[in-house]
């Protein structure tokens, strides 16, 4: 797996940002393959970064040569891969709350069954002349 950082025009950065845009037509002089990570780097008109960059997985490669596209150019399509550990950390994190929800209402019921036995048990214990915290 390789990283290719890549400089984008604002106009094309703010389709990919939005997900209208999942393909990237491209001079292919870094030998891009499937798996490999496209880093895009937003430029303004001067060609300048403006700071903002994105991130996305390359999951097919349409090498030049066919359907019309010269043999040095490529069209990658990508997929938003930190949308998708975003999602996937989501979903970790609700089953873990629905879990630690259901601990809360369990030991809610045991410690409403146990309280009528603590004050028993704090009862005995201080007719014996135990200590409080006993």
């Amino acid at each position: 797996m390789k990283v290719h950082e890549v400089k984008t025009e604002a106009e094309f950065f703010a389709a990919v940002r939005k997900g209208l845009k999942m393909s990237e037509v491209r001079f292919n002089d870094r030998n891009y393959q499937v798996g490999d990570v496209l880093v895009q780097h937003e430029i303004d008109q001067k060609g300048k970064t403006t700071g903002e960059s994105l991130c996305h997985e390359i999951t097919h490669v349409l090498s030049g040569g066919q359907f019309g596209l010269d043999k040095q150019w490529c069209v990658l399509s990508l997929v938003n891969t930190v949308h998708m550990d975003c999602v996937a950390l989501m979903e970790h994190l609700r089953d873990r709350l629905v879990e630690a929800a259901d601990c809360m209402d369990a030991g809610i019921e045991v410690a409403q069954a146990a309280k009528g036995q603590t004050i028993k048990a704090k009862s005995i214990a201080k007719k014996q002349g135990k200590p409080e915290e006993y």
